[in-house]
């Protein structure tokens, strides 16, 4: 396995240049493109592939090479490749370009990650994560901006589901009884909402008001308050308008509804781990090393990590946010294992992240924070990137550990 950053590697590259780690050769990225010819636009991966054997190669590049001499050579290969195999108009190439120059305004050149000061929630605010559905227009916009836009499309996708409910809730699901009888399903009516809510709501929304609180400047233990405040509103106006509003149709009992604030606290462990990552970005060297001492992290004043009080009634649930944990290094080794015996050296292609993601879920690996499994998120929206994107992450983990 190449190494992260080859201090020896030049600008050139060649068949034989030590770039990603997920193409072990030019020739492995070849065999990436080749393997989405012809593929639907959903599962068309070629913008990705192109991204990250880019920033790979520039990485392994040394750090005192300015942006024009690494990205020029990296460009001249990418589209020499593709449009030998599978020709993209000019506009594909720009924003390949735009992508990785973005990229690397907002890296740490010896680490190859994101600078903690400019780490988001939303995986498509780094600029080698696609998302087909955001355009590159709302990279440039303000905070509150890109805060609406979110909400618009969180809201936007649960009322498209929800709309269905109106003939669902006028004519519920129904089933066959043990004497022969038909009763409405309402066991599926409920968890079809609460999967709905829990899995693709709440995460989204929750993600885009951290992301707004960072975009806004806010540090530290204040970051946190917001949040907390932010998130109880936002589980309550879900559950008075989302949740009781439909199951309440069907006669549901609301109870459920309580698990769903394990969203909440997913959302913000990892807000937790990027406002200190911040904190000790921005300290004096005296102060990052207090901040990075085991026992100070432990000492945490427990002022700064309460929940604000709940304004909400019993009946309206909220969440209690605790410490994050640790990342998982063993879980991202585990990771990295499957993917190399799936695999086996070849180009990582959508046509076999089938039996990755279910060789994952065969082996109790853990999915991501909001996803039911490894193979359910992948024939969702995007599900080829954020699976790709979940290996890179393992990989980077697994690096960065040695």
């Amino acid at each position: 396995m190449p190494s992260l950053r080859a201090e020896t590697a030049q600008p050139e590259l060649s068949d034989g240049h030590e770039g990603a780690f997920l193409f072990e050769s030019r020739g492995a990225f070849r065999k990436g493109i080749e393997l989405n010819i012809g593929a639907l636009p959903f599962l068309d991966t070629t913008l990705s592939i192109a991204l990250e054997f880019g920033a790979e190669c520039i990485l392994n590049m040394p750090t005192s090479t300015s942006p024009n001499e690494a990205v020029g050579p990296v460009m001249a290969v990418i589209r020499e490749d593709i449009d030998a195999i599978d020709p993209r108009p000019p506009d594909f190439y720009a924003e390949i370009e735009w992508r990785l120059f973005r990229w690397l305004s907002m890296i740490d050149r010896s680490t190859g990650e994101v600078r903690p000061a400019l780490r988001r929630l939303a995986t498509w605010r780094n600029p080698i994560y696609p998302n087909t559905a955001i355009p590159t227009a709302i990279f440039e916009a303000s905070p509150e901006e890109i805060y609406r836009f979110r909400m618009g499309i969180a809201e936007t996708r649960f009322h498209d589901y929800a709309y269905r409910w109106d003939e669902i809730c006028e004519r519920a699901p129904v089933v066959a009884g043990a004497n022969g009888e038909v009763i409405p399903d309402e066991a599926w009516i409920a968890d079809s909402l609460y999967r709905e809510i829990r899995f693709n709501f709440l995460p989204d929304a929750l993600d885009a008001i951290g992301d707004l609180i960072l975009d806004s400047g806010a540090r530290g233990a204040e970051a946190l308050r917001q949040f907390d405040e932010r998130a109880n509103s936002l589980m309550h106006d879900t559950w008075e308008h989302k949740w009781d509003r439909y199951l309440s149709r069907v006669a549901i009992r609301s109870e459920e509804f309580d698990e769903t604030r394990h969203a909440a606290t997913r959302v913000r462990e990892e807000l937790e781990r990027i406002v200190w990552a911040i904190e000790v970005e921005e300290a004096t060297p005296k102060q990052a090393d207090a901040l990075n001492s085991a026992a100070v992290l432990e000492d945490v004043s427990e002022t700064e990590r309460q929940t604000p009080p709940n304004a909400a009634s019993p009946k309206e649930p909220c969440y209690t946010p605790r410490r994050g944990p640790e990342r998982d290094y063993a879980r991202a080794a585990t990771i990295v294992r499957i993917a190399d015996e799936t695999f086996q050296g070849t180009a990582i292609g959508a046509a076999r992240f089938d039996d990755f993601c279910e060789a994952l879920d065969r082996q109790g690996v853990r999915p991501p924070r909001g996803w039911r499994s490894w193979t359910d998120k992948l024939y969702g929206d995007d599900g080829a990137e954020a699976v790709r994107k979940a290996l890179y992450d393992a990989r980077r983990s697994t690096r960065n550990r040695k």
